[in-house]
């Protein structure tokens, strides 16, 4: 007798592998076409996912807040993101470390944010299963977030940068010229100095006068 399911004679259930969830995430997630993924453009990627993934996940998961709410709490400073990011060509996946992240070149958008989905699961959640249910939502919130983000239409790609203008040749001066200049603004100091030397001197001359005056009737007073 044959197995009737869901009123269609025959049909058995189709099987719930983790290679038919992630090619139907894949085709819901990804836009039909992806464009190619420049080495600048994967290390800045590859810097704000895991910053955004690992880093405020971990505090959120371990302590309930995020990052710098937790310094707040703990009374210091957070230290600052020291992240390096570098390609590797011997490797066929990403690789991260707690302060180091290595990707592999022409893994394409697709392929770089799987792999790095797996190292920050793998992290994040170490008795957890690779290709699990946790895993699968982490990879999908990164894909949605690059989607969302628009760097698929070059947002990160590095603007050119304008070449500054060279700087124009100024001729040099006579050296006669330069000395004599050099000389001027000597004589201009030495009557700034001597025309507050003047002024200092009658001040100091105006300030004796009064005291000999008032000394000398201070000496009367007492004889």
């Amino acid at each position: 007798m044959d197995t009737v399911i869901s009123g269609r004679v025959g049909v058995k259930p189709a099987r719930r592998t983790s290679t038919r969830l992630y090619t139907q995430m894949d085709r819901e997630a990804w836009p039909d076409k992806v464009p190619p993924l420049t080495e600048a453009e994967a290390k800045t990627a590859a810097r704000l996912l895991f910053r955004r993934f690992h880093t405020e996940r971990f505090y959120q998961e371990r302590h309930g807040m995020s990052r710098a709410a937790y310094y707040r709490k703990i009374g210091k400073t957070p230290p600052p993101y020291k992240l390096k990011v570098s390609m590797n060509g011997r490797r066929r996946h990403a690789w991260v470390g707690w302060n180091r992240i290595e990707l592999s070149p022409g893994q394409g958008w697709h392929g770089m944010v799987h792999s790095l989905s797996h190292r920050i699961h793998s992290q994040l959640r170490p008795n957890d299963a690779g290709h699990g249910d946790n895993h699968r939502r982490l990879e999908r919130d990164m894909i949605e977030h690059v989607v969302a983000s628009g760097w698929l239409d070059g947002k990160l790609k590095p603007k050119p940068r304008t070449p500054r203008p060279p700087k124009p040749v100024e001729p040099k001066p006579d050296p006669v010229i330069a000395e004599h200049d050099k000389a001027v603004a000597r004589v201009k100091a030495w009557r700034t100095r001597l025309r507050r030397a003047k002024t200092g001197l009658a001040n100091a001359q105006k300030t004796e006068r009064k005291l000999r005056r008032k000394r000398q009737r201070t000496i009367r007073f007492i004889l």
